[in-house]
């Protein structure tokens, strides 16, 4: 069994960068009790932190850049995406508890009138069979 959580992340003029921490630390404590934590666990979507290079694994001392790569790091995930999703940033990540359950992480065009191009990812999964016991079909008349 695995779970995938999708996140989006407002990011706002009007938002101070206090709120900004808010929101991330709320969002990892969100993940930290994540039920399914010892299953395969698949986060993705717009996290706004430009300033984390996942290449070298180093971040910017921003509070909400260093909250968000500390539970990743921290929890042993592994990200993905490896090509620029919003001008020359990464901010659109797949993140992983398995790097074997992705085989293949594709960046396209941005999708209708987003400036944010399409991560497309195919997910390696076994498929499990339920067998169920074969009913002996009975006519009433």
């Amino acid at each position: 069994m695995f779970v995938i959580y999708r996140y989006y992340s407002v990011k706002s003029l009007s938002v101070s960068c206090d709120t900004n921490a808010d929101i991330m630390q709320q969002l990892t404590d969100c993940l930290e009790v994540n039920p399914y934590k010892r299953g395969l666990t698949i986060i993705l979507g717009d996290f706004n932190c430009p300033d984390i290079d996942w290449q070298t694994l180093s971040c910017s001392t921003d509070l909400c850049h260093t909250l968000f790569y500390d539970f990743v790091v921290g929890n042993g995930f592994s990200q993905c995406v490896t090509e620029p999703t919003r001008q020359c940033n990464i901010v659109d990540l797949v993140l992983v508890n398995d790097p074997f359950i992705i085989s293949r992480t594709n960046i396209t065009s941005p999708f209708s009138i987003s400036d944010h191009n399409t991560v497309n990812i195919d997910i390696l999964c076994a498929r499990q069979l339920k067998l169920f016991p074969i009913m002996p079909h009975i006519h009433v008349n």
